[in-house]
Order: C-alpha cells, then structure tokens, then sequence
C-alpha cells in the first residue's frame, strides 16, 4: 500500500491541475513573481497551489521557471511546504502543509 507522500507525488506528477488555488504570475517581473509566491504561500489556507507562467519560447525573454522554483526549493527545505513540481503546462504546483 503506498503511503501518503507516495500518493501526492503520483498526483503532482500525473499533472493533476485540480488545484486548491492558481496565483497567476504571467507579465510579472521576477522580483513581482517571488513576492507573489511568498504572500500565496504565508497567506493561503489551501494544500495544492498552482504557481502559474509560461512556458519559455524562442523569444528569448527571461522565464520565471529558475526563480520561482529556486524559491520553492528553499521552503521545501525549511520544511514549510510538502512538495513541489514542474507542471508541463507551465509554472510549478506546490503541496502544503
């Protein structure tokens, strides 16, 4: 039987978008985008949270994909959330506590 944490990374990776919340950080600066994360992360009551951008393309502008998951790495290991992990539609899922 698989445990909890097995579980809820099966549903991260399967790209499960049924998400508790979306924070929207497309046209955002990166200094806007972190900040953004942070005020969802301390100020959210939800479990699943989807950090939502674009893709990178050929255009050559930054992405937010670096930061925002250099971000949610540093709370993973502050322990202040479960999991996170890219989601191929764009931006990254996070799991709370």
């Amino acid at each position: 039987m698989e445990n909890e944490e097995e579980v809820d990374a099966i549903g991260l990776l399967s790209q499960n978008l049924d998400v508790d919340l979306i924070v929207d950080l497309e046209d955002l600066s990166i200094i806007e985008a972190v900040a953004k994360t942070e005020n969802a992360l301390k100020n959210s009551k939800v479990q699943k949270i989807w950090f939502k951008f674009p893709l990178a393309n050929q255009s050559g502008n930054h992405t937010l994909f670096h930061p925002i998951g250099s971000y949610l790495r540093d709370k993973l290991r502050a322990r202040e959330i479960i999991r996170a992990m890219p989601a191929q539609s764009g931006g990254w899922i996070a799991r709370l506590k």
